[in-house]
């Protein structure tokens, strides 16, 4: 659902910026400020359905650090050890 709207939103934000030229020709400043700020607002909206979709799915850049940071050393990993200089155990 968030996909769709977000899609929609930024469509609509396309077509109100591009309308702000025909605007300004035919109408006054009142007009093109008008669609310029539903652009940004529209704009904004279609960048918080992301947010909301990245959320739902689970896979919202700034969780999975903020997992990871949580999470500590991971129990995969292999352990990290010393490297050994062989050349001072031949001496």
């Amino acid at each position: 659902m968030f996909k769709i709207l977000r899609a929609a939103f930024a469509i609509a934000a396309a077509i109100l910026v591009a309308l702000c030229v025909p605007a300004g020709i035919f109408w006054d400043m009142l007009a093109v400020w008008c669609m310029a700020g539903g652009a940004l607002l529209f704009f904004v909206l279609s960048m918080l359905f992301k947010f909301l979709q990245e959320e739902k799915e689970g896979n919202s850049p700034s969780s999975a650090k903020e997992d990871a940071a949580q999470s500590g050393p991971q129990e995969n990993a292999p352990a990290q050890s010393e490297p050994t200089d062989t050349k001072d155990e031949e001496k």
